[in-house]
């Protein structure tokens, strides 16, 4: 009288569609937030203009990424293609800027 346990538990199976679809609910559930994280993005680039203005260039840097990471975020959330690609690219020079600064010695 044996009863086999894969009988009583019901068939799973991960594919490709299950996770992009459970991907996709997760970036959307945080889409309620995307208005306010507009405008946090419009203070880190006015403060990161700021920065570049004064001459803070790692502050400038510092605030630029969260700023470009925002609009990365917001551009997959509504499908811009050229906004996401573009702040993609921005993100990654932020990162080599902040790490290259840290990195290599400054010169005389």
């Amino acid at each position: 009288m044996g009863v086999s346990v894969k009988s009583k538990l019901p068939e799973r199976r991960v594919n490709g569609a299950g996770i992009q679809k459970a991907l996709e609910m997760n970036l959307f559930s945080i889409a309620a937030y995307e208005q306010p994280l507009k405008w946090v993005a419009v203070v880190l680039g006015f403060c990161s203009t700021v920065c570049v203005v004064q001459g803070w260039q790692l502050a400038a840097m510092l605030l630029g990424l969260p700023f470009c990471l925002i609009w990365v975020y917001c551009g997959w959330l509504r499908t811009e293609p050229q906004l996401k690609y573009l702040n993609i690219m921005f993100s990654a020079l932020y990162a080599y800027g902040i790490v290259r600064y840290f990195l290599l010695p400054e010169l005389p």
